[in-house]
């Protein structure tokens, strides 16, 4: 979908652009995974695992 330029055609192709239509909304939406609780539970929960098991098994 590229194209070459000479050095000429900078001027049009930046009229070109400043015609082109932009999309009002992102195409994408961005969630936080921290701003979840389950997910600040979830981290507390498999650290807690690690510390028990550790200390079952005599690994610390």
């Amino acid at each position: 979908g590229g194209r070459l330029l000479k050095p000429d055609e900078l001027g049009k192709l930046l009229a070109e652009l400043k015609d082109e239509p932009t999309a009002a909304e992102p195409l994408t939406k961005l969630t936080s995974a921290w701003d979840r609780i389950w997910i600040f539970w979830l981290t507390g929960l498999l650290f807690a695992a690690d510390w028990y098991l550790r200390r079952r098994w005599g690994l610390c």
